[in-house]
């Protein structure tokens, strides 16, 4: 009864408190997972 009046009330409040404090700690850990998996699609493309 609690989930879908949570996400959408508290989600918009906590994103950007929590966003800062949490992507620099994942985004070194999954950029070397995703980055050479998207990176040979997206580079002959963009250059």
């Amino acid at each position: 009864t609690y989930l879908p009046a949570y996400p959408s009330t508290y989600l918009p409040t906590y994103l950007p408190t929590y966003l800062p404090t949490y992507l620099p700690i994942y985004l070194p850990t999954y950029l070397p997972t995703y980055l050479p998996a998207y990176l040979p699609t997206y580079l002959p493309t963009y250059l």
